[in-house]
């Protein structure tokens, strides 16, 4: 689990592409005390997270990497305020191909469906342990966001 904490002022930004529920930015920069700044390229971010970024501002942003990417996953403003929303579209369908890879496995070997293409069956248990991977990270990440607060 990778989360970097960013103290200062996000320079507001709109979205480069994404749907409602996550966006991707191609840059974004936070101005740290000191007048040192800090860019961050490729990132990705989900839900309420977005809204934040629009919004930019002072805060404490919490950066995160797992899997090869980066997303921004949370901010802590100096009025008290939280938003946490972690980008995770990708956890959903690396389970439904992993489990219909596994369901493929029992009707070729369970069933003796010999028609039955072997790749799928190859590729559902490394998909799965891949979900249970990304899940963790997510959690972890979501654990120490949350502890942050006390």
């Amino acid at each position: 689990m990778a989360v970097e904490v960013v103290e200062g002022d996000l320079q507001p930004s709109e979205p480069a592409g994404g749907r409602k529920k996550y966006a991707y930015y191609k840059g974004l920069t936070i101005t740290q005390p000191g007048d040192h700044t800090r860019s961050f390229g490729k990132l990705a971010a989900g839900g309420a997270m977005i809204a934040e970024i629009r919004r930019g501002g002072q805060g404490r942003w919490y950066v995160a990497r797992s899997g090869g990417a980066s997303a921004f996953i949370g901010v802590r403003r100096a009025d008290g305020s939280a938003v946490y929303a972690h980008y995770q579209n990708l956890e959903p369908i690396i389970l439904v191909v992993g489990l219909l890879g596994v369901l493929g496995g029992v009707l070729k070997f369970g069933f003796g469906l010999a028609d039955f293409p072997l790749t799928p069956v190859v590729l559902g248990p490394p998909l799965l342990l891949a979900w249970a991977y990304f899940r963790s990270q997510r959690l972890e990440q979501q654990r120490f966001f949350e502890a942050e607060a006390s």
